[in-house]
């Protein structure tokens, strides 16, 4: 019992860091698109948002088995540490990705003024053709 009390610490501070981040990312998500296009940029941000929870949980879910187990409380204690550090390092690697992302889109504005331009006007693409409307 005493191994299961040292991990909630980290799990409420997971709880409390994943109240924060989800709210936020659909803001962005919704925000980067026409307000016209709000009901697919909701529905493909909640579809990844789906797609990355359940192979997260599949994924810590085999590393937790793999590393540990329930056999006793110090198994227990040990493939929950080595699953936390797994969920750890991949929410490093995707916050690098993100900012990598970030990063080569600005530059991308930044070369491309059309494509930003286009992309804040409704009805234009990149180019200056109009959106197909039918």
């Amino acid at each position: 019992m005493a191994a299961i009390r040292a991990c909630c610490p980290s799990l409420l501070l997971l709880g409390v860091a994943a109240s924060l981040f989800f709210g936020q990312i659909s803001r962005t998500i919704l925000g980067s698109v026409p307000a016209r296009y709000g009901g697919i940029a909701s529905g493909t941000g909640t579809t990844f948002r789906q797609l990355g929870t359940t192979l997260g949980v599949a994924v810590l879910g085999a590393t937790f088995a793999a590393a540990g187990g329930y056999r006793n409380a110090a198994t227990f204690s040990r493939g929950f540490r080595v699953a936390l550090w797994v969920g750890a390092a991949a929410a490093v690697l995707a916050a690098l990705l993100a900012l990598t992302l970030r990063q080569a889109n600005k530059a991308e504005s930044l070369r491309c003024p059309d494509k930003a331009a286009a992309a804040a006007t409704p009805g234009r693409l990149p180019g200056g053709r109009r959106e197909w409307s039918g």
